[in-house]
């Protein structure tokens, strides 16, 4: 928490006593007499009612204490020290996660130790995503009314802060699960309406808020206002992961802009989640695909794990919304796949545009590579020759390293192959040139390297 404008408002409502007996633990803790802390700011008869909670210090001393005890004025104000914030977050994340697992048990467990240590700093950001866990635990237990009393008094107060969209979430949702479908659809209907105005209708959160109010209208009867719902929420442009973050930054940039700092805060609470799965999710992608090119590249390539591999990594890569390039390197790899099962006119077909691979020479060549073998394949030698002659032009511009030594290498091959001996020397060459490997003439005229 920044010292500003939030920690001054709190200075200003803070319990007197709670905040007395902070300054005191603070100087004792610290080996400072009243006198020693008091000088030369304030005399200590001052401090000594400071302490006592008969006068309350301005944010100005309240910094001062804090830097003469060697503690941080948030301590004072909310009452968690940096090693106890690290603590409480983690039992918080843990709890976070059981409910999401279903075990509302052992997620109270972890509250329970965390609201020990916050009873006595209910001014802390912490405390309040603890009472909205709380609220979700008793959900996940079946304790609904005391999970509605408490979700109630934090999304009608505003308290929930940037926890809001959870609780509001489960607030509709215990309702429902209630036998209250009213009170599902009144909390339910401007959630949706404020997601929709936000360009979040296809958004996850859309969908289960959709899923209790459609439930709730079904409920009381209004089985057509329950059917256009799904269908509005169902016709709506699926996004991935990519772009529900993009919207949900882009609201939150919007409700910061008019100063509503809680809706702000929540949707980039949310825009963070989605940026972590987005990142796990690309490299997952890669990882997938990057193991069907190894699982190509033995002597005995294993083309059905490959081909298993390389769906799994279309799919993550359309789900996390992959930039073109990387999608498009993983529908080579399929066409290369398709090539070695000899279905040259899918691999045509899957071979992805050569715009998409702008700025990876390397991945050109390789795409120009496997037009040349499905030409070859079809029984189109001449058209097959002029793209391998295209992708020793493309290759004559690429870094040379590793990567390109081993592409000239396949180059030269499919040179050889096609009865085109200087074509394939001067590939060879390239490749020997590019990291060092050594020429040998094995076989006539013919160039052939070898590793030196």
């Amino acid at each position: 928490m920044n010292v500003g404008a939030e920690l001054a408002e709190l200075s200003r409502t803070i319990d007197l006593g709670l905040l007395g007996r902070r300054i005191k633990a603070a100087r004792v803790a610290a080996g400072l007499t009243q006198l020693q802390l008091a000088n030369p700011d304030i005399s200590s008869a001052y401090l000594s009612r400071i302490e006592s909670g008969a006068r309350r210090p301005d944010l100005k001393l309240l910094l001062r204490i804090a830097e003469k005890t060697n503690v941080s004025v948030e301590q004072l104000i909310v009452g968690v020290t940096p090693d106890q914030r690290v603590e409480l977050t983690l039992e918080l994340d843990h709890a976070s996660i059981n409910i999401a697992l279903g075990n509302g048990l052992e997620a109270m467990a972890h509250l329970a130790r965390a609201r020990e240590t916050l009873s006595d700093s209910p001014a802390s950001d912490l405390w309040t995503q603890l009472r909205v866990l709380e609220a979700r635990a008793n959900h996940v237990l079946g304790n609904l009314d005391e999970a509605i009393i408490a979700l109630e008094d934090l999304v009608e107060s505003g308290a929930s802060g940037p926890y809001w969209l959870s609780a509001s979430l489960t607030l509709a949702r215990c309702y429902l699960e209630s036998d209250d479908p009213n009170a599902c659809i009144e909390t339910g209907e401007p959630l949706l309406e404020l997601l929709a105005d936000h360009g979040l209708a296809a958004s996850a959160e859309a969908a289960e808020v959709a899923s209790s109010v459609a439930a709730a209208l079904q409920a009381r009867g209004d089985h057509e206002r329950a059917i256009e719902l799904c269908r509005a929420i169902a016709d709506a442009t699926p996004d991935n992961v990519a772009g529900q973050l993009n919207a949900y930054v882009a609201a939150s940039m919007s409700k910061r802009s008019a100063s509503d700092d809680n809706l702000a805060a929540g949707f980039a609470a949310i825009a963070r989640t989605r940026a972590d799965h987005a990142q796990a999710q690309a490299a997952s992608a890669r990882f997938h695909a990057q193991f069907a090119e190894f699982l190509l590249a033995g002597p005995e390539p294993d083309i059905k794990a490959a081909r298993e591999r390389l769906a799994f990594a279309s799919a993550l890569a359309a789900q996390h919304g992959s930039d073109l390039r990387e999608a498009a390197a993983i529908r080579l790899s399929f066409a290369k796949v398709l090539v070695l099962e000899r279905e040259f006119d899918e691999a045509l077909r899957a071979l992805p545009d050569q715009d998409d691979l702008a700025g990876s020479e390397i991945l050109i060549a390789s795409r120009l590579l496997l037009a040349g073998q499905i030409q070859r394949g079809t029984g189109n030698s001449e058209a097959a020759r002029a793209i391998l002659a295209e992708a020793a032009r493309v290759l004559g511009q690429a870094e040379r390293d590793r990567a390109t030594a081993q592409m000239w290498y396949e180059l030269g091959a499919m040179f050889d192959q096609s009865g085109d001996a200087e074509s394939a020397a001067e590939a060879y060459r390239e490749a020997a040139e590019a990291t060092g490997l050594a020429v040998v003439q094995p076989d006539g005229d013919r160039a052939v390297p070898q590793r030196s």
